[in-house]
């Protein structure tokens, strides 16, 4: 299995979920990486990352057991690209 050379934003798991949900993601080269969770009226919920990594494949976990039902989504910006993923969590 090869890796991507690209910038990668995998969709949640498990999705829908109920109180924690995790993404994975992949960065081709070292870089500043920001991944926040808005709600549907573009509100930021919770800013999961942000700072430098290393190039590789990275996971980060959203512990939403402080908000209400609903479709979030996760944004994912580093370099020069932002990527997006929707979830929903269901109490």
């Amino acid at each position: 299995m090869s890796l991507p050379n690209t910038y990668s934003l995998n969709k949640a798991y498990p999705n829908p979920f109920n109180s924690k949900t995790s993404f994975s993601y992949y960065l081709p080269i070292p870089s500043v990486v920001s991944i926040i969770i808005f709600d549907i009226e573009g509100k930021i919920v919770k800013n999961l990352t942000d700072g430098y990594e290393a190039a590789g494949e990275h996971t980060v976990t959203w512990d939403a057991s402080d908000v209400s039902s609903g479709v979030y989504y996760c944004r994912m910006s580093a370099g020069s690209i932002a990527l997006t993923k929707a979830v929903t969590l269901i109490k």
